[in-house]
């Protein structure tokens, strides 16, 4: 009996621990591997933007249609990725261990979070913030916008300056947060 009783505790146990495994191998660590992928995309396109705006060749208009076609290009994968975010955050508790519940609501949130970086307040992605304040200064002038200080500054050193926050601070510091929370859930689960 009491073996019985140790064996069930046992099985138990080995189906508790196998279980986190899963819910790890199975819906975290793609989620996040898909992250690193989408962030390597923001990061190659926004580098090519800042590339281009420095060497003064691509008209604006060529710029924008640059990037509305990279956002096409994993658009798949960014809904997936905060689909199964909101769809994890919905989930019940007790697929998670109540230690970990803490850190699997970081990680989520952190990737919800990721994808609208760009503008807090507006809730925008990367790509459509990027898109609508290029559009704003093409609606300025395609050809000779970058020559005219229309708000008596030069805007093409704002716009390298504003992508190259992007690129340094703003994209590293979100993909920073999504590691923080995914370290904090990988410990707590395996």
């Amino acid at each position: 009996m009491i073996k019985d009783m140790i064996e069930l505790i046992l099985s138990f146990m080995e189906k508790y621990e196998k279980g986190k495994a899963q819910l790890f191998n199975n819906h975290i660590e793609p989620l996040k591997n898909q992250i690193y992928e989408i962030h390597s995309d923001y990061l190659n396109s926004f580098i090519e933007v800042k590339k281009s705006l420095e060497k003064k060749e691509i008209p604006i208009s060529e710029m924008l249609h640059f990037l509305e076609q990279r956002r096409h290009d994993l658009a798949g994968q960014r809904d997936l990725s905060q689909t199964i975010a909101i769809e994890l955050k919905k989930a019940n508790k007790s697929i998670v261990p109540t230690h970990a519940w803490e850190a699997f609501e970081n990680f989520n949130n952190s990737i919800l979070n990721y994808f609208v970086s760009a503008n807090a307040v507006a809730r925008a992605s990367w790509y459509s913030d990027f898109i609508h304040f290029m559009k704003v200064y093409q609606m300025m002038g395609d050809i000779d916008f970058f020559e005219t200080n229309v708000f008596g500054n030069d805007p093409r050193t704002d716009t390298i300056e504003h992508v190259t926050l992007i690129i340094e601070k703003r994209l590293p510091a979100a993909l920073n947060e999504i590691n923080k929370n995914y370290a904090a859930l990988r410990s707590a689960l395996l």
